[in-house]
């Protein structure tokens, strides 16, 4: 039930049993669809051979090797985000907290890509793993525009580190789409 710790700390005392029960619903739709995608992509692997079920499940499985082990990647991927999501939200108010469990997870999800190597080429692994060290050292960089910081010049010039960071990001995973179109 992580997403409802989502939703629960916008309830009050005075919300009607019926938003209650939305919350409840909804959170468990939100914690059963990446499981729900996790037994589809697990339980169709040896009928991708057919024709038709490639052609309705084949995206699923684009990049990925067809083993669970890589299969289940999606599925932490998708937990991954909900975890963020409770992070930021539930800890609002504790920003050196939220930036150390952000740091913590990009860590230990760039550790498991390197430890699983879920897609299907070399290539594309590392190009997984560059992007979630890009994300782990915009988190490190948070720490600068955090109160552990006080000079508002060093803010500004880590706001702009933050900038080219973001933009090489977007220019290599360009070059990369680009030059794979162009291969295939």
């Amino acid at each position: 039930l992580l997403p409802f710790f989502i939703v629960q700390s916008s309830l009050t005392q005075s919300d009607s049993d019926e938003e209650l029960y939305m919350v409840y619903y909804s959170s468990f739709l939100l914690t059963a669809i990446p499981l729900v995608v996790l037994f589809v992509l697990i339980f169709n692997i040896p009928l991708l051979d057919k024709d038709y079920v490639y052609r309705r499940f084949g995206i699923l499985y684009s990049n990925f090797k067809r083993e669970k082990s890589s299969l289940m990647f999606i599925t932490i991927h998708l937990y991954r985000r909900y975890i963020y999501v409770i992070v930021l939200l539930q800890l609002k108010d504790y920003p050196c907290f939220q930036i150390q469990l952000t740091i913590l997870i990009s860590f230990i999800y760039m550790c498991l890509l390197g430890w699983f190597q879920p897609k299907i080429g070399k290539f594309q692994n590392a190009v997984d793993i560059f992007n979630e060290w890009l994300i782990l050292l915009s988190g490190v960089m948070m720490m600068g525009v955090s109160d552990l910081v006080t000079n508002p010049d060093a803010k500004y010039n880590i706001g702009w580190v933050q900038a080219i960071i973001l933009s090489l990001c977007v220019l290599v995973n360009s070059i990369l789409a680009g030059v794979s179109m162009i291969m295939s």
